[in-house]
């Protein structure tokens, strides 16, 4: 079939349904690859070598709209950004948000982590679409079934990437490499404290306020915290030293979840490693603020540890650990002041930028 600049392709996007999605089971719908899809709409653009849901608020969607009968709102509101509607503004969620996004790691139309996606949803519901809070890094089991998401074929281990499905699949239920169908009626059992944060997680977004160390704060501010403490959680796992050593005896420890540590930052990690994660941050999330403090105060940890990249910490941690000191260092030797800023190179890259910069301007006076 040969898409024409007239011609119609109706197809309703389904509720909590994520854009991507929607796009493969429109390709598929009226016969064509997904690549001729994406060309059709926007020929500048190779827009499966990146990550759709996460660029879509920047495509010019006009088009496609007035072609598949859709109003630009409802396709907006197929965007994961639409999760958060009410808990900010769309620079907040772009901002501040957005880190909780499942990363693809495209490389032209490859990638390294798969969508995650519910095997029971796959074989028991008459349509089959990939839903939107599936790509949220804290989204971690179905709600309808309450079992472990997938993100690759339990047959050959291909990674889930519906985008690459031959042209005249049926629906995109299959794995892109083997063909075999992805919908099975057996699963993976739930982790009760990552599903239980989960669903703490979606009725905070819902009320636009959640509950942190005695205290009741803002979505926004809920979800700030929830990401430092995730990362916090993360190290001190895999980094088992100093206040991350500290940090073992607050949560339900299993060595399960460091033997799954990949070496990835989170939003690109397995959905088992992320479960178990989770399951440790509701650990730390359950424990009181001050009990954690005296146990600070008592090991001498300072603020220093907790926070070791000088990062700014969200408010309420803030509070939380205002009884901790901040230690002073000496800068290096090297380290120049100007109007009290000390200037260094930012990461390893900029100090090879400025030295190759170096270089050529040396070479140019020879």
């Amino acid at each position: 079939m040969f898409l024409r600049e007239k011609h119609k392709m109706p197809l309703r996007i389904r509720s909590g349904e994520v854009f991507s999605s929607w796009l493969i089971r429109l390709a598929m719908h009226y016969g064509v690859t997904t690549l001729t899809l994406g060309a059709y709409f926007w020929p500048k653009r190779r827009i499966w070598t990146m990550d759709v849901d996460s660029m879509g608020i920047t495509l010019d969607l006009a088009k496609i709209s007035d072609m598949t009968g859709n109003s630009e709102a409802s396709i907006c509101r197929s965007f994961p950004a639409h999760c958060y509607d009410g808990v900010g503004t769309l620079d907040d969620v772009k901002q501040h948000l957005t880190h909780w996004f499942l990363r693809l790691g495209t490389r032209n139309v490859k990638r390294h982590s798969g969508i995650p996606y519910c095997p029971r949803c796959f074989c028991s519901h008459e349509y089959i679409y990939i839903k939107q809070l599936w790509r949220m890094a804290w989204h971690t089991h179905c709600e309808d079934h309450y079992c472990l998401l997938r993100q690759g074929c339990p047959k050959c281990g291909a990674l889930y990437a519906p985008h690459r499905l031959p042209l005249g699949t049926l629906n995109i239920g299959y794995c892109h490499q083997c063909a075999s169908p992805l919908g099975e009626s057996t699963y993976d059992e739930k982790n009760e404290s990552a599903y239980t944060l989960q669903a703490l997680c979606i009725s905070t977004i819902a009320s636009n306020e959640g509950p942190f160390n005695l205290l009741t704060v803002t979505a926004h501010a809920w979800l700030e915290q929830l990401y430092f403490i995730t990362n916090l959680t993360k190290y001190a796992i895999s980094r088992d030293n100093g206040f991350f050593k500290l940090m073992l005896p607050f949560m339900n420890y299993t060595d399960v979840t460091k033997a799954l540590d990949d070496g990835l930052p989170f939003t690109q990690s397995n959905n088992s490693y992320r479960a178990h994660i989770m399951q440790h941050v509701y650990d730390v999330w359950q424990t009181h603020g001050p009990e954690m403090v005296t146990a600070c105060i008592d090991n001498g940890v300072s603020m220093n540890t907790i926070n070791p990249d000088n990062v700014v910490l969200p408010e309420a941690i803030s509070t939380a650990f205002k009884d901790l000191q901040m230690k002073e260092y000496a800068l290096p030797w090297n380290a120049k002041k100007l109007n009290g800023v000390v200037e260094r190179p930012s990461t390893d890259a900029s100090v090879r930028k400025k030295w190759r910069r170096l270089q050529r301007k040396y070479l140019g006076r020879q």
